[in-house]
């Protein structure tokens, strides 16, 4: 992936296994996550209740002052009101938007009596989640997680245009410059909440997931020094792979990513391109939340509940590909401990899509993958193709490996040969070149042709979620895949608050 590199901006990259740390004095942005999305569609919540306090302030009548990240990386002061406090939220307004009392209901209402409930009945209350001497991430000190509303600048003109529908930042956790000192989520109210109020709620879901896994995963694990916090964090696709199944735990399949699975508009998942080196293509980025969605649904699939994310959030010596592997080896089969056998199967899978057994996905979700032609493809990490070919497997050539998938499922499949990159690294970032250094090259097939009975399909109806605008229907993608994120691997310290800034 070509990253943009900004001066402002920290990068810190590592190759599995070796930690890069840094401490962290004047960035503008480092652990941000956010939504995008392609304008259009609508939809309603939840209907209002009449429990929730409403008005132009209703606790704190006086108007605070916040901190908003735009899609050019740059922060800018909103001055905003509280306009509505539930049993676990709390919404601000920006004093520059016009928000209607009965849609700002309907979101206090959507978090406390849905989203809130599912999700954090499975992973845990991020309130409870702190460091072992004590320490919660409540910084203002209220019991409510802060929603605040605001118009966030991106390159929004029209339906159909990109646009940043929400994020969160953990930089708002600690005090550092650009904290604004709360356990807090930013949502886009244009066109975000006004033309899409399903959305809204499904970022709120995607987001608050992400300081779940936050508090979980990475300020769980915290070493704490004096004033002095380090955190470790875990890989990106991870981190996404628990929010998309978040995404299916309050809203249910998100069909729009398995179509974008299945019809690969732009060519790029064919060619290999997936989750696991996070971003490194960045022109399609839209694959890696598509293919992360369907290895997470078949994670809990072939495990049989949602039992198996729980194992992967709280795992208690990983945060990297061996929380998943030990994860899947426990509740699926222990061959899965190891993590080729457990990727050349999922590949597999979306190949056979057999409706019992570990080939395919139980008969709930139907996938097609496309061949590619003749010749050598670079793979990073974890990235895989399929080819037509009437020879057998070649012998492995690790860390690639070749498996001659041959269906008894559909008599109108036909032979493939799965070659894949099981190396475990995430890569070395170049900060020169811009891009990883490590990728493998496939060995060319004999016989090796491109799969012209199922050809892609290029169509408007099937692009929607797309990040590229010309869409009817949005998704969320997080807002680092645009202005550069860190990938797992990296260390950070930060000033811990005073005790009166925020933790007890």
């Amino acid at each position: 992936m070509t990253l943009l590199k900004k001066t402002s901006f920290l990068m810190i990259w590592a190759l599995a296994g070796v930690i890069a740390t840094v401490m962290l004095m004047s960035c503008d942005l480092n652990g941000v996550d956010g939504n995008w999305g392609s304008s259009g569609g609508g939809g309603s919540g939840n209907t209002g209740d009449e429990s929730v306090q409403l008005g132009d302030s209703v606790k704190d009548p006086n108007p605070r002052k916040f901190e908003v990240l735009d899609i050019n990386n740059k922060y800018s002061d909103i001055t905003a009101y509280q306009r509505a406090v539930g049993k676990k939220c709390e919404v601000w307004v920006d004093q520059a938007e016009s928000v209607t009392a009965e849609q700002i209901a309907k979101i206090v209402n959507e978090f406390d009596n849905n989203i809130y409930g599912k999700l954090s009945g499975i992973f845990g209350d991020y309130l409870t989640l702190g460091l072992d001497v004590g320490k919660n991430l409540d910084v203002d000190k209220n019991g409510r997680l802060l929603l605040l509303l605001t118009d966030i600048k991106d390159t929004y003109t029209s339906e159909g245009d990109v646009f940043v529908a929400g994020y969160f930042s953990y930089i708002d956790l600690f005090a550092y410059e650009h904290s604004n000192g709360a356990d807090m989520i930013v949502v886009d109210t244009n066109p975000g909440l006004s033309e899409n109020p399903d959305t809204a709620y499904t970022t709120i879901a995607h987001e608050y997931q992400h300081l779940i896994n936050f508090a979980s995963m990475v300020y769980h694990r915290a070493k704490v020094e004096g004033q002095k916090v380090t955190l470790s964090f875990v890989d990106t696709w991870i981190d996404e792979g628990i929010a998309s199944a978040a995404e299916y735990l309050y809203g249910g399949p998100v069909k729009s990513l398995i179509d974008w699975f299945n019809y690969d508009p732009m060519g790029t998942i064919a060619r290999g391109n997936n989750f696991y080196v996070w971003g490194e293509r960045s022109a399609s980025i839209m694959d890696e939340y598509a293919t992360v969605y369907l290895f997470f649904q078949w994670l809990r699939l072939q495990s049989g509940g949602v039992e198996i994310y729980k194992d992967i959030v709280k795992s208690p010596d990983y945060s990297d590909y061996r929380a998943v592997t030990a994860a899947a080896g426990a509740r699926i089969n222990s061959g899965y401990s190891d993590w080729a056998a457990l990727l050349g199967d999922w590949f597999e899978a979306n190949y056979r899509n057999d409706p019992s057994g570990l080939y395919g996905y139980k008969g709930e979700i139907t996938t097609r993958v496309l061949a590619v032609k003749g010749g050598q493809y670079g793979l990073y990490s974890g990235e895989g193709v399929y080819g037509i070919s009437s020879v057998a497997a070649p012998a492995d050539s690790l860390p690639l490996k070749y498996i001659k998938i041959s269906p008894d499922s559909a008599a109108s499949l036909k032979d493939r040969i799965l070659m894949y990159n099981a190396n475990t690294a995430l890569g070395t970032w170049n900060s020169g070149l811009e891009k990883y250094d490590y990728d493998i090259i496939t060995g060319a097939l004999p016989g090796l042709i491109i799969d012209e009975t199922k050809p892609r399909l290029v169509a408007s109806s099937v692009l929607s979620r797309s990040v590229y605008g010309n869409a009817s229907e949005p998704h969320a993608i997080d807002i680092r895949d645009l202005i550069g994120r860190q990938n797992g691997g990296g260390v950070i310290t930060l000033k811990r608050p005073e005790a009166d800034n925020g933790q007890d």
